[in-house]
């Protein structure tokens, strides 16, 4: 068999598809390669802002849940002193003292006390 140059005006390419074809294999091989390798950059990239922006939201409602308890530690504080307060107004020696000091009651003598329906 008698090969023809490819210099030569008889050379046909079609005969000869290895060479050309390797040639375009190898150039959308690297293409397909660098489109791999791009999107892989590219997922990559997107799951790390992802969980960055998870451990950011989780971090800021760590700090909000923190800051309601120290909140609600100070209103049960201020609870347990208003408690304590009106213990202390409604106690009987101050209603007493009260209306002896300030509105100058005086305790009843025993002919102002009228006894209504029983026994003394």
């Amino acid at each position: 068999m008698i090969l023809a140059k490819k210099d030569s005006p008889y050379f046909i390419s079609e005969y000869y598809p290895n060479e050309e074809s390797k040639k375009i294999a190898s150039k959308n091989q690297k293409k397909v390669k660098k489109g791999r390798v791009i999107l892989t950059v590219i997922a990559l990239t997107l799951a790390s802002l992802f969980l960055l922006f998870r451990a950011a939201a989780i971090a800021e409602a760590t700090y909000k849940i923190e800051k309601m308890k120290t909140e609600l530690s100070q209103i049960k504080n201020d609870n347990e002193k208003l408690k304590i307060k009106i213990a202390d107004l409604k106690s009987m020696s101050r209603i007493e003292q009260i209306a002896k000091n300030e509105l100058k009651m005086q305790e009843p003598s025993s002919s102002q006390v009228i006894y209504i329906g029983g026994s003394k």
